[in-house]
């Protein structure tokens, strides 16, 4: 339903006639309280007809009761009678065997049950002597028996001062796997406690007191003891090992594996002493070559064989370089395994080869040579201008406030740390250091990530960094009416603009910005009209308005239409 209806402006909220006699005029009533009556009548029409339609009604001209017979309805539709699982009306009833759950008991059917009670309690309270005494001792001459009822466990109890113990057999104990009895104790308060007893088998069981148990463990105790004094020497199958290429410390070596290496270890002797003799060549062999290699004791040296042609040898002593064959390079390889490449050194008679190679694919890194002309190699010492080096520091802990000289630069996150920058990123960028060792670095770490930095403090190696900004650091969106500029210092403005006929319609509005400020932002407005002489309109923004919201009035000094208006809205804050 809608708020009051407001009283009509005037100074005491009331109508008045006005008076001819003294120009006082009458009160005027204006289109807008017209319409609010309307509308508040409306509304209370609109609230009386649901009620109808909920009781099924339909509205009649001539009938003054049908709200009335329609709440009597509803009401009666809604009432439930009461049960144990929801509320409602309830049936009182005197009776004392009923098993219902819908009706409640009167005083007069609580109080029949209670003299039954009372009755059946004072004729239990009277046993005579054949019967078992409620107190006192007493002998029984035969069985105390105690039948199972209604399939339930037949027990016993047997009280004590804060509960009692419960003894109790199986209904169903003729059944071998039922054949079971438990013992509980029941407290007065807190939890049952349960002594649980396997059932008995069919030849029954024999029940071993701890004297028993504690002498046959001793007896068990001995034995494994004994056992474990004749297996200290055994060796189980899976600790013994044929293998002579095995690094396991867990294994031990079978007689087999032992002679196997000794047999290997003797035929490498002999290779050995044949090669040191000149007798015999190292052969590898491969599907496309048959390498060998021998000492040769009368060129002092080693000579290797590449498919039985001569390639040339490596000398150690008064030879100290490599023969190769025309047309052929010959020289050094390293391999490093653990970069899986190759580093050769390499010359054809005209010029060298320095190559760094994959080990696995065969393809070159990168090949350098030498020019086939006279002259010298010049080092970067050599050179008064600083020289350009390509250094990759990707894989180094040094810091990049640690790098020295003018270079280019590629680089990882470890070169990173807490110098203030982002990682996660692949960098590379360019130092140039002038005589005095004073630094600057230009390096980008991809889209919107570029930074310069320098280290005009030598002394305590201090750097200052500074972000580059490109376009792409300031965005603008049109979202509706609504135009946002993002600045990279964090600074949002969001524009909102309004259009619309005249500033009759005075209540409170509001609107949520595109994308929410940090915090509520500064609002400027303006509003502009088609009306071409003196007057003044405008929006008064209230303190409510927040970082998601803006709240407001409009307002109009006089009652003239204002035509076109356009509404503008102005916020400046921040969007981090």
């Amino acid at each position: 339903m809608k708020n009051l209806l407001p009283k009509i402006d005037t100074k005491d909220g009331l109508f008045h006639n006005g008076n001819p006699a003294t120009g006082e005029q009458g009160t005027r009533v204006t289109e807008t309280w017209l319409n609010d009556v309307q509308d508040r009548l409306r509304d209370i029409q609109t609230e009386a007809h649901y009620v109808l339609q909920k009781a099924g009604f339909k509205p009649k001209d001539d009938s003054t009761k049908q709200l009335y017979d329609a709440i009597v309805k509803i009401i009666e539709n809604n009432r439930r009678t009461a049960g144990t699982k929801q509320k409602g009306e309830v049936q009182l009833s005197s009776s004392t065997n009923s098993n219902s759950e819908t009706e409640a008991a009167t005083s007069k059917a609580v109080k029949a049950a209670y003299d039954k009670a009372v009755d059946a309690l004072d004729k239990a309270n009277q046993v005579d002597e054949a019967t078992l005494k409620k107190n006192g001792n007493q002998s029984i001459y035969g069985v105390l028996k105690a039948e199972s009822v209604n399939g339930e466990w037949a027990a016993y109890k047997f009280g004590a001062k804060q509960g009692v113990w419960h003894l109790e057999v199986h209904p169903d104990s003729h059944t071998a796997n039922n054949r079971r009895f438990n013992m509980k104790w029941i407290p007065n308060s807190g939890s049952q406690v349960y002594l649980a007893f396997p059932h008995i088998r069919n030849d029954g069981e024999v029940v071993a007191y701890q004297s028993w148990v504690n002498a046959e463990l001793a007896k068990v105790r001995s034995i494994s003891n004994q056992n474990t004094a004749n297996f200290a020497n055994y060796i189980p199958n899976n600790k013994k090992s044929n293998a002579v290429d095995s690094s396991s410390t867990e294994t031990v070596a079978t007689s087999r594996a032992a002679k196997l290496a000794y047999d290997r270890g003797t035929t490498a002797l002999n290779t050995i002493n044949d090669f040191k003799g000149g007798n015999g060549y190292i052969r590898g062999l491969s599907s496309n070559n048959n390498i060998q290699l021998r000492w040769n004791p009368t060129r002092n040296g080693l000579e290797l064989k590449i498919d039985n042609s001569e390639l040339g040898g490596i000398h150690y002593s008064n030879r100290a370089y490599i023969d190769a064959t025309a047309g052929n390079y010959g020289g050094l390889r390293i391999d490093r395994p653990s970069n899986n490449d190759q580093m050769l050194m390499e010359s054809n008679g005209n010029r060298f080869a320095f190559i760094r190679r994959n080990k696995q694919s065969g393809s070159n890194h990168y090949v350098i040579y030498t020019p086939e002309k006279n002259g010298t190699v010049a080092l970067q010492e050599d050179f008064t201008n600083p020289v350009f080096t390509l250094t990759n520091w990707a894989n180094s802990d040094i810091s990049l406030n640690n790098i020295t000289g003018t270079r280019f630069l590629s680089f990882g996150d470890n070169s990173l740390n807490g110098l203030g920058l982002p990682t996660g990123a692949d960098w590379v960028g360019i130092q140039i250091a002038d005589q005095g060792n004073q630094k600057t670095q230009i390096i980008s770490g991809g889209t919107n990530n570029h930074y310069i930095r320098t280290n005009d403090d030598l002394s305590g190696n201090s750097w200052t960094n500074e972000k580059l900004l490109t376009d792409r650091d300031f965005t603008y969106q049109k979202i509706g009416n609504f135009e946002v500029r993002r600045h990279p210092d964090g600074t949002i403005i969001q524009t909102y603009v309004i259009s619309q006929n005249d500033l009759a319609d005075w209540k409170e509005k509001s609107f949520n910005w595109a994308q929410a400020f940090v915090e509520t932002p500064l609002i400027l407005t303006k509003v502009t009209t088609s009306v071409n002489d003196d007057h003044d309109a405008g929006i008064n923004v209230l303190s409510k308005s927040n970082k998601s919201a803006c709240y407001y009035y409009l307002y109009e000094h006089g009652s003239v239409n204002q035509g076109a208006v356009r509404i503008q809205f102005f916020a400046i804050g921040r969007w981090k």
